[in-house]
């Protein structure tokens, strides 16, 4: 009796779980939509899927709600990755800047002249501009998502800087992931292929002319290198003077 009753409740949730989704995705159907109706059809039997599969995995764990909830964000989390679109709302662009200043490890933004004009912007990288190129576009219909990460500096005139900085830590951190794995593209797509590592042992420590770059360094080095750096004067001048990744 009590697993008819539970089949029935599980039922009930998926109805009123499907009625939800069909009711919102014809409220927000708009004219691009009617140009790949299969697609949309799609994307609503996947996204039935998911939450379907959700609450059949909540009716199993209700006392386990940390599992539950890990489920539910991994899953939908994964599937907006691909079908959410590229800078689709109008601040977009602006959070992703700080995401990518905030992957630097630069906690506070910096709003600098631009090389050769007189205005004034907060630098980012060229990779940055062709996303916002491609606004509106999912990963399904452009391959701005494949292309290798161009590191000129490209510049804008907003980076919410006045939002806190820990509110981009976990942004920030994806995109350093995104551009540490752009680094080993070329060893990924060739076997036998070093050249990555090759270029960090000849490397290990390299500045430019304004004295940025990077120390590659062992747990010992490391812990050397923070306590002098933190313990600089120039430091509390200027926190940006060291980050550590």
């Amino acid at each position: 009796m009590l697993n008819n009753d539970l089949h029935l409740k599980n039922k009930k949730y998926l109805l009123i779980y499907l009625a939800i989704i069909c009711i919102f995705t014809v409220n927000f159907l708009q004219y691009e939509d009617y140009s790949s109706p299969l697609f949309e059809i799609a994307m609503l039997i996947v996204v039935f899927i998911i939450g379907a599969f959700s609450l059949y995995y909540y009716t199993q764990n209700e006392n386990n709600l940390h599992k539950v909830a890990f489920l539910i964000i991994l899953l939908f989390g994964i599937t907006c990755v691909f079908i959410t679109p590229i800078d689709d709302v109008s601040d977009e662009q602006e959070h992703f800047i700080r995401s990518d200043i905030m992957s630097t490890g630069q906690l506070s933004t910096n709003y600098i002249q631009i090389p050769n004009t007189t205005e004034h912007g907060y630098q980012t990288i060229a990779s940055v501009t062709i996303l916002g190129e491609n606004a509106g576009k999912n990963v399904f219909s452009t391959d701005v998502d494949d292309s290798k990460i161009d590191y000129k500096p490209s510049y804008f005139n907003s980076a919410f800087s006045q939002n806190p900085f820990y509110s981009y830590l976990p942004q920030g951190l994806g995109v350093l992931i995104s551009k540490l794995l752009d680094l080993l593209r070329e060893d990924i797509n060739h076997t036998h292929s070093w050249k990555f590592l090759e270029y960090i042992n000849l490397h290990k420590n390299e500045t430019n002319e304004i004295g940025a770059g990077f120390t590659v360094c062992g747990k010992k080095e490391f812990v050397d290198i923070v306590n002098n750096c933190f313990t600089d004067e120039e430091y509390t001048k200027n926190i940006d003077l060291y980050r550590i990744i």
